[in-house]
C-alpha cells in the first residue's frame, strides 16, 4: 500500500512540476524574481530559474530598513 501511495503521489508532483515548469516558462527570465525574507529556496531557484532575493540585514532579531528594501526591489 505504500509503494502504492508512494507511486501515485509522485506522479501527482511530476504533474505539478510540468505545470509549474510551463507557467515559468512564459514569463521573461528577467522578471522571474522573487522578494522574500529567508534566502532558503535555493533547490526551486535552480530547478525552476527563479531569483529568490533577501534583503541582507534579515534576521531573526533585526528587520530591513525601508531603504534596503527599496534597492532590494530596484
Amino acid at each position: 500500500m505504500y509503494q502504492t501511495n508512494s507511486k501515485a503521489y509522485e506522479k501527482e508532483l511530476q504533474v505539478l512540476d510540468a505545470k509549474t515548469k510551463t507557467q515559468i516558462a512564459v514569463m521573461w527570465p528577467a522578471k522571474r524574481k522573487i522578494i522574500t525574507s529567508h534566502d532558503a529556496f535555493g533547490c526551486l531557484s535552480t530547478h525552476y530559474g527563479i531569483q529568490f532575493l533577501a534583503p541582507q540585514s534579515v534576521s531573526t532579531e533585526a528587520e530591513s530598513s525601508a531603504k534596503e528594501m527599496v534597492q532590494l526591489i530596484r
